[in-house]
């Protein structure tokens, strides 16, 4: 028999892991990695303004509606519809009828307060006289979008469906 002490049996035994698991860092790090991609500054939308006075002073002198877009930082469903919907032919040549305006639902809060912003996006159709022909929050397809603003220019105070 052997005296050293180097004869054992079985597997040595571990020592516990201390500290959070790998793939759970991973999963973090990819989420933080989604969250800056999908909520990443979109490109200035091309006949977009962003002064509430100037554009209703506009809508008193060529009688057109203003389409207000209020946003924030930080809102996916803001920088989806700025990327795949509002930039889009059929968007572009339904807002030949109005002003559209982009603001920061945080930077504008009384504005929001005043047109009962809740949540983001939200677009709200408005003329000269503060009559609000339309309102709608979320993310909607260019065709339900489009439908959107057509209601709202015809008078029409009933928003599309929200179902595809």
């Amino acid at each position: 028999m052997s005296t050293s002490g180097t004869d054992s049996v079985g597997p040595e035994p571990s020592r516990p892991r201390r500290g959070f698991p790998r793939s759970a860092i991973v999963m973090f790090i990819a989420m933080v990695v989604l969250y800056l991609w999908t909520t990443r500054a979109a490109p200035p939308l091309e006949g977009w303004g962003n002064d509430h006075e100037v554009a209703m002073a506009s809508a008193a002198s060529t009688g057109r509606k203003v389409l207000i877009a209020f946003t924030m930082r930080g809102c996916a469903p803001c920088r989806r519809m700025e990327r795949s919907v509002l930039g889009e032919a059929p968007v572009v040549e339904a807002l030949d009828g109005f002003i559209p305006i982009h603001l920061d639902a945080y930077a504008h809060s009384k504005l929001a307060d005043r047109y009962g912003v809740m949540a983001s996006p939200t677009y709200v159709i408005d003329d000269a006289k503060g009559e609000v022909s339309g309102k709608i929050t979320g993310y909607f397809p260019v065709k339900e979008f489009v439908a959107f603003l057509n209601a709202a220019s015809e008078g029409s105070k009933t928003p599309p469906s929200a179902d595809p």
